[in-house]
């Protein structure tokens, strides 16, 4: 049965992507086809014991302590430790996941998030969703529910925003709102109690550190944050988790921003 809907949803897909093509007064010979290799399937749903849904549930409606990030160390230098930029072009695949990151963040500034056992379960139970690749043959988005794999042909364009232009405007805010006011639950309890651990933690940490050395670091240094990657079919928008996967890779975007512009795909940059 699950293949079956697979087969379609794909096929629903293809019919799209054709009526997108169709020019009209064309004739069957004039209408483009697409190749389809793009790869977007869903996730099986996390296996979560029954006792572990209830004590982690309990957790989203609790206030969250905000995690504790190094006061002396420089916000760009320890994104820049966590997610360094790869070779380009890209010649292997380069990955990055909200679980990866936390714990080399938790290593590199004592964030204290890894000694919570509550916040270590959580972690595993998301396992490698919430994480995106790039390699020679694409990008890979993983979000809670679903794998979307784009090859760089079908990629229109990317979208980009400054980091400094990210944190320091209402890009922040509204990662955190998103993730305070969900009004469909995620489906792994606890899930919106860490991201708001996180979250909190480092516009504390912005609060209390953005001097102008900082300012100026990320201002001239600070890169870029993928925000959206437009392609034939359904574009991918990077929101809530997968906002803030992207918000703590520098070396991600970077790479992925030279790939892009090497073949010739354009790279938007969002002045909102």
């Amino acid at each position: 049965m699950k293949d079956r809907l697979r087969q379609a949803r794909q096929a629903a897909a293809d019919l799209a992507d054709r009526a997108k093509n169709l020019r009209p007064g064309a004739t069957d010979d004039e209408v483009d086809v697409i190749d389809d290799d793009e790869e977007d399937e869903d996730l099986p749903p996390v296996e979560i014991a029954e006792g572990d849904r209830e004590e982690l549930a309990r957790l989203d409606a609790e206030e969250a302590e905000p995690i504790a990030l190094d006061q002396d160390q420089s916000l760009w230098e320890l994104l820049r430790k966590i997610d360094p930029t790869p070779s380009v072009p890209l010649a292997a695949k380069h990955e990055v996941g909200l679980v990866a990151l936390l714990r080399r963040l938790g290593e590199l500034s004592d964030t204290s998030l890894l000694e919570d056992k509550r916040a270590r379960r959580v972690l595993d139970l998301v396992g490698d969703r919430l994480s995106i690749s790039a390699g020679p043959d694409g990008i890979t988005v993983r979000s809670l529910l679903r794998r979307r794999h784009t090859p760089w042909k079908r990629i229109q364009r990317l979208t980009i925003q400054g980091r400094y232009d990210l944190i320091r405007g209402d890009g922040l805010a509204k990662l955190m709102e998103s993730i305070r006011s969900n009004f469909v639950p995620f489906p792994i309890p606890g899930l919106g109690w860490l991201l708001r651990r996180v979250t909190n933690g480092i516009a504390n940490w912005l609060e209390s550190r953005m001097d102008e050395d900082e300012i100026s670091a990320l201002q001239e240094e600070g890169g870029s944050v993928l925000l959206a990657i437009q392609r034939r079919g359904r574009d991918i928008e990077l929101e809530g988790p997968l906002l803030l996967v992207a918000m703590l890779s520098p070396g991600l975007s970077e790479a992925l921003e030279q790939e892009a512009r090497a073949r010739g795909i354009p790279v938007e940059r969002s002045e909102a």
